[in-house]
C-alpha cells in the first residue's frame, strides 16, 4: 500500500496484531455516520466477500482446467 500514491488513499500504520487491525476496520464499518458520509465505504463492505469468493473460484477453476490436483 505504500506504493499507492492516489491523492483518496491513506496508508496507516497500526502497533498490534492483524486481530487488532480487523477489530478497529469492524469499527469504522459499524459507524453508521461514517457509512451515510463514505460512500466507498459501503462499497468496501459489500465487495470484499464477493472478491474472496472470485478469487476462490477462479484459483478452483485453474486448477482444473490444467489438470492439476491437490
Amino acid at each position: 500500500m505504500t506504493t499507492v500514491t492516489d491523492p483518496n488513499v491513506y496508508n496507516l500504520a497500526i502497533r498490534g496484531t492483524f486481530d487488532d487491525g480487523q477489530r478497529i476496520v469492524k469499527e469504522i464499518f459499524g459507524d453508521l455516520d461514517f457509512k451515510s458520509a463514505s460512500p466507498s465505504a459501503r462499497s468496501l463492505d459489500q465487495l470484499g466477500p464477493v472478491l474472496a469468493q472470485v478469487v476462490y473460484y477462479f484459483s478452483a477453476w485453474a486448477r482444473v482446467s490444467t489438470g492439476h490436483r491437490r
